[in-house]
């Protein structure tokens, strides 16, 4: 069950964005295999099957990206404090994305929820627009939860390398030390 967690926790928006991509790619072509191969048949709904599919696509890919911290960043910030102090930029970066993304939540959520309760479908698919419109609210969870993860992995990343600095620093002192008690021991000598 740990492995199955943990596989839906590193590939679900892969997956996710893989099937999306594969019936985006079927209805488009489809649409073109009917229009110029079978000369103006005409499927209703195909194109908004595609669009919607799309958009659940883009908002997957975000959050998938922001899962592997790939979004694109301008570090001028890092550069000018310098990498050991740039970790803390980033965890603060991405608590203000996490929040902005819970602040856009409960927004998201209303507009799901009026459409859901007027029952407003899409004309050609008949489709609710409910179905579509909850992709902003998938986003806005999802990037949430991502947000989150990377700033538990900063910080645990930012542990290690403290404790791996401590470390090194208590080797170096014991190497000093170690060195003084020979040095004092050949001035001994002579």
């Amino acid at each position: 069950m740990k492995k199955f967690l943990k596989a839906l926790d590193d590939n679900f928006e892969r997956y996710i964005t893989g099937v999306l991509m594969a019936w985006v790619v079927f209805w488009i072509f489809f649409q073109v295999l009917s229009r110029y191969v079978f000369k103006s048949i005409y499927w209703s709904g195909t194109e908004e099957l595609a669009r919607y599919s799309y958009i659940w696509m883009i908002f997957l890919g975000a959050a998938l990206l922001s899962r592997d911290n790939a979004h694109l960043k301008v570090d001028i910030l890092k550069g000018i404090v310098g990498e050991e102090k740039g970790v803390y930029i980033d965890i603060v970066w991405e608590i203000v994305t996490a929040i902005f993304f819970l602040y856009l939540t409960p927004f998201a959520w209303k507009i799901c929820a009026a459409s859901a309760k007027v029952g407003r479908r899409y004309p050609s698919s008949r489709i609710p627009q409910v179905v579509f419109q909850s992709s902003l609210v998938a986003l806005c969870v999802l990037m949430v939860f991502r947000n989150i993860q990377i700033v538990f992995r900063q910080i645990r990343s930012l542990k290690a390398q403290k404790a791996a600095g401590a470390e090194k620093a208590g080797m170096e002192t014991n190497a000093e030390k170690k060195a003084e008690k020979i040095g004092e021991e050949e001035v001994k000598a002579e």
